[in-house]
């Protein structure tokens, strides 16, 4: 008798152990989803928020002008920025030569909004990079000039294209954080010589995404 009701005692506490670890880890998966949920929040405030859009949008402009300076040197002149991006005095000459400092310094302005305006430093660095990803792919998905493909009753992007733009998406994503990185430095100047050091970097990864795309279509 003595047995069987140690027994049912030793049932019952291993079923409340049991209970007890379902109970734990549910609160923590619980706790887990919330705090997901939380930078969902976030994100999606920050995105909206006219800073972000400001930021973006001046990002974008000044990128372009980047980009244009870069398209008007040679071969050899880009292969010479490239391996200097990280050389202070060639990136300042840089900007002086096609008149980027006074655009540099305007988007230092909306840098500055953005970081101080919103909530975006309560959110990781991984956060923070899948909201700008997930913003730029958005945008490059909406270009209508994409080439589609038909699966099926699914209507799908082309193989080689989804790459590349996720691909875009990650380079911008990481380009806006590094961006916004450069703003721990002091002096505009050094700002200025910081983003402009990310946006060639950003130009010379974009343009090796580029080869990959023509290399994938080649294969096909």
């Amino acid at each position: 008798m003595k047995q069987i009701i140690k027994n049912k005692r030793m049932r019952f506490l291993t079923f409340g152990a049991i209970l007890v670890s379902i109970f734990t880890l549910g609160v923590f998966i619980q706790g887990c989803n919330s705090e997901e949920d939380v930078a969902i929040e976030k994100s999606k405030n920050i995105a909206n928020s006219k800073e972000f859009q400001d930021f973006t949008t001046d990002f974008s402009e000044y990128q372009k002008k980047i980009f244009i300076s870069i398209n008007s040197l040679t071969e050899e002149e880009k292969e010479n920025l490239y391996k200097n991006r990280n050389n202070d005095e060639m990136l300042m000459s840089f900007l002086e030569k096609n008149d980027l400092i006074d655009g540099n310094l305007f988007l230092q302005t909306s840098i500055y909004n953005f970081k101080n305006k919103t909530t975006i430093s309560d959110l990781t660095t991984d956060e923070q990079l899948k909201l700008f990803t997930n913003n730029s792919l958005k945008k490059l998905k909406s270009n209508k000039k994409n080439p589609r493909l038909k699966s099926n009753t699914e209507i799908g992007m082309e193989p080689c294209l989804a790459k590349r733009l996720e691909r875009g998406a990650y380079l911008e994503g990481m380009a806006y954080l590094k961006t916004i990185a450069c703003f721990t430095a002091v002096h505009p100047a050094a700002i200025a010589i910081c983003t402009a050091a990310v946006l060639v970097e950003y130009y010379y990864e974009l343009d090796q995404a580029d080869k990959a795309y023509e290399d994938c279509l080649s294969k096909k």
